[in-house]
């Protein structure tokens, strides 16, 4: 998961840089105010257990870009936990030696890009900040501002893909250290696909652009295909569930209880009427290639009974799109036929949608909390 926040920064929170706090003297307080409707309830949600037993912080490495294209400055500062309020705090942040000037013109309202690294607890927050007194940043800083809002909404958690299309749309300067955060479209989609058992799409990145993932990529694609996964799963689950509680079927998650399956569901109609369901989720749309590994395709082509793919696309934190192919067990079976030389046995099949005919779009949504 990404952790990444945006912060407007308050007068108060300016007090974390020297040259703020000596020209301001509006307050006692050297730290920025960290929200813990984004801390605590949704990046670190053990962080109050952890550090309430470790003197009530935790250091962390501080890496600050910004304002303009300058260099990092890296220091060791703390996360901590003051009156309920969770603080970067520590020492004020001094202006490095060869740019003096560096955060003098930061002004209320401008807005630091917070990204934490760290699973329990925060290790590395970089900040990136934006100031209103950069020309360049004009309109970065305008779109920035729409997430968030003064007071309690001073601070929102957004994903990187949202920060990226947020950030490309407002014209982000190259040289911008927020580039850094742009998602490369085409390369995630080569990492998607490689967590998935295919490598086509990075070897052609590979020979156009010499791009090569590394380890850590491929780590953090295969955690995020499993979530996608997982969480398309559970909104079909939601989906079934009010089906039946209309009648229209009975179902069981097969996966749910053995992750291994060559299936996710099974239902059953109120004629008697049985099908598989095998659910494949993206973050993408509809039209993207999904992958089915050979235990599926050989449980699709062997099955006695309607073998259908639950398409969910557009996957994200309202929901997700869903579509039901007709039976694929005639192409399961053509795929399964498909001649090898002796001794070759695919693990996976990437299957472009085109080769399945598809029911109208549902659009599924998380049930509201309590619900």
């Amino acid at each position: 998961m990404d952790k990444i926040a945006i912060k407007l920064l308050s007068m108060t929170d300016l007090s974390l840089f020297e040259a703020q706090y000596r020209a301001r003297n509006v307050a006692r307080q050297k730290s920025v105010n960290i929200n813990k409707s984004v801390f605590s309830a949704q990046f670190f949600p053990n962080a109050m257990a952890l550090i309430g037993a470790s003197d009530r912080e935790a250091r962390l490495t501080l890496d600050i870009r910004g304002p303009r294209a300058s260099d990092r400055l890296v220091v060791t500062r703390k996360i901590k936990i003051q009156e309920k309020n969770w603080r970067l705090n520590g020492e004020v942040v001094p202006s490095p030696a060869d740019d003096p000037d560096r955060y003098r013109d930061l002004a209320p309202n401008d807005i630091a890009v917070m990204r934490f690294e760290g699973d329990a607890l925060p290790e590395r927050l970089t900040l990136y900040l934006v100031a209103a007194a950069v020309p360049e940043d004009e309109a970065v800083l305008a779109a920035l501002r729409t997430l968030v809002a003064p007071g309690p909404e001073s601070m929102a958690a957004v994903s990187r893909r949202e920060l990226s299309r947020l950030l490309s749309g407002a014209g982000l300067p190259a040289a911008s250290p927020l580039s850094e955060l742009l998602v490369d479209e085409e390369y995630e989609e080569a990492l998607e696909e490689a967590a998935q058992g295919g490598s086509r799409k990075l070897w052609t990145l590979r020979r156009t652009r010499g791009r090569r993932p590394t380890q850590a990529d491929l780590k953090s694609a295969r955690e995020t295909m499993e979530r996608v996964g997982r969480e398309g799963e559970e909104l079909v689950n939601v989906h079934l569930g009010a089906e039946a509680e209309a009648g229209r079927l009975m179902f069981t998650w097969v996966s749910d209880g053995e992750p291994t399956a060559p299936l996710d569901f099974e239902i059953v109609r109120p004629d008697g009427g049985r099908a598989k369901v095998d659910v494949k989720s993206t973050r993408s749309g509809h039209g993207k290639a999904f992958h089915m590994s050979a235990a599926e395709v050989l449980e699709a082509a062997g099955s006695m009974e309607e073998y259908l793919v639950y398409r969910v696309s557009e996957l994200g934190d309202e929901g997700g799109v869903l579509r039901i192919s007709a039976d694929m067990r005639e192409l399961a079976r053509s795929i399964a036929a498909s001649p090898l030389p002796n001794g070759v046995s695919p693990d996976s099949f990437a299957i472009d949608p085109g080769l399945l005919y598809w029911g109208p779009s549902v659009a599924l949504r998380w049930p509201a909390e309590g619900d």
